[in-house]
């Protein structure tokens, strides 16, 4: 089984890392398709596809291309909950909210034999970290770190202090999420976190890319 260390050690990617995470909903006049090419233009090294509304069809041929588009940039691309297609459709992983099994996505991949599809989870607290940890995620987002920008959140904001200090207690890769600012990136990044995830900045980066 490789690691997420191997695995960015292989695309030549190196923390701290930009892990952007699609809101087409914010982009209502882009067709999905644009929409995601324009993903691919970004500075994110990793892209979550996040996008729970549209129908099994349309989101199985966007995750097909989201593929090829991923094989063609060496961005890693990874399919928010839906870890079966994203195993058929040989994504580079799956991303698990904090309430799905990790047990059974493990399974599939097992079944699957897909040695280096990589499989992450939402966290909020230490104690989930500690136990998508022991359960071998590959890698987790704790958050929120900040109000997020995006959406309200029903989670208490974990502060700078606080997510450094869970960084510097768990051994398996962290990803800060919730109301990242460019200030606050250059702060995490000290702490020798995995990078930072975030919505809003990468809509950001969709809205530049359009104006030019």
């Amino acid at each position: 089984m490789l690691t997420l260390a191997s695995i960015l050690e292989k695309r030549r990617l190196s923390p701290p890392l930009l892990y952007g995470i699609s809101n087409l909903s914010a982009v209502t006049d882009l067709s999905p398709d644009r929409y995601l090419e324009l993903l691919f233009q970004t500075p994110a090294d990793i892209l979550q596809w996040r996008e729970k509304d549209l129908s099994p069809a349309d989101s199985r041929r966007l995750v097909r291309r989201g593929v090829s588009l991923s094989k063609a940039t060496g961005k890693i691309f990874l399919v928010n909950s839906f870890v079966e297609m994203a195993l058929e459709e040989e994504a580079d992983g799956a991303h698990l909210t904090s309430v799905q099994d990790l047990a059974a996505a493990m399974n599939l991949r097992d079944l699957h034999q897909a040695e280096t599809f990589l499989l992450g989870k939402s966290t909020h607290s230490a104690l989930e970290v500690e136990v998508a940890q022991r359960q071998g995620a590959d890698y987790v987002l704790l958050g929120p770190v900040s109000a997020p920008l995006s959406k309200e959140s029903p989670y208490t904001p974990l502060g700078y202090l606080g997510f450094r200090e869970l960084s510097y207690a768990f051994q398996v890769p962290m990803f800060a999420l919730g109301g990242i600012s460019d200030s606050l990136f250059a702060k995490i990044a000290e702490t020798g976190a995995a990078g930072a995830a975030g919505i809003t900045w990468l809509s950001r980066e969709v809205e530049k890319l359009r104006e030019h």
